[in-house]
């Protein structure tokens, strides 16, 4: 691949995330709600119809504002870092034990660089509708300083490695084995895989990020255990997997369209 390439192949990846990850947003929206401490006992629909007649659809798109901003760099990054490290495009054969690494680094650089900080507002957003966006951040610039917007980091970024590195090597595997409309069938395959494997790490992640005041990871998890037992690690995977399922087909089809 030659340098106009290279740099041409930058526009699918933006344009890829942005579409796919503000298409499937209502289910991540739905699945942080089943996850926040509190609505265990709740049914989902009842906690979003009281939000609805509460706050009207202006939270579920005030929350949403984070997670678009960034949703084109953070595909951008994963996949771009991702082929770096591979040393070929998606798709391309390539040794199982490097997709599995280069996967994994992909998704740890994204996680820290992109993912961290619009995560934990979009929680804390969620979590609290009576706020407003510069509300969020500005809470948590002046109880926490720059660094209160990596609150959460650790468990997203071991997350986010792990997702990457299991989502990506799966797509690679199944992608050499089926015909050429494989993305569509693959993505949601291979999202859903990584769902499940990384499902405990998500749940960690909800409940560091529902505030700004500290928490240390071994707390989270307690406090998760206690509340829920063993399956309360897996609270609102079937919803990510009804989210991550088919954003990862989009986001792989829309990547093999627009870069032909």
């Amino acid at each position: 691949m030659n340098d106009r390439q290279k740099y041409t192949n930058l526009y699918p990846k933006f344009i890829s995330g942005l579409v796919s990850q503000t298409v499937t947003w209502p289910i991540e929206y739905s699945k942080i709600v089943r996850q926040l401490p509190g609505n265990k006992d709740k049914k989902l629909f009842t906690v979003l119809r009281n939000d609805y007649f509460k706050y009207g659809f202006r939270n579920l798109f005030k929350s949403m504002i984070p997670h678009a901003i960034t949703s084109g760099p953070r595909v951008l990054v994963r996949l771009q870092t991702y082929e770096m490290l591979k040393g070929s495009e998606i798709g391309e054969q390539s040794n199982v034990y490097r997709t599995v690494l280069a996967g994994g680094i992909a998704g740890a650089i994204e996680g820290s660089i992109v993912m961290a900080p619009s995560e934990l507002v979009k929680v804390m957003l969620i979590n609290h509708p009576e706020y407003s966006v510069w509300k969020c951040v500005s809470e948590i610039y002046s109880q926490r300083g720059f660094f209160g917007f990596y609150k959460g980091m650790t468990s997203t970024v071991m997350r986010h490695t792990i997702n990457q590195a299991s989502s990506l090597s799966m797509y690679e595997w199944l992608s050499s084995r089926t015909n050429k409309y494989n993305s569509l069938v693959t993505g949601v395959v291979a999202g859903v895989f990584s769902v499940y494997v990384t499902a405990p790490f998500d749940v960690i992640k909800t409940y560091q990020q529902r505030n700004v005041q500290k928490e240390p990871i071994r707390h989270s998890v307690r406090n998760i255990y206690i509340n829920n037992g063993i399956l309360g690690f897996f609270q609102g995977a079937f919803l990510r997997s009804l989210r991550v399922g088919p954003l990862h087909s989009i986001m792989y089809f829309m990547y093999d369209v627009l870069k032909k």
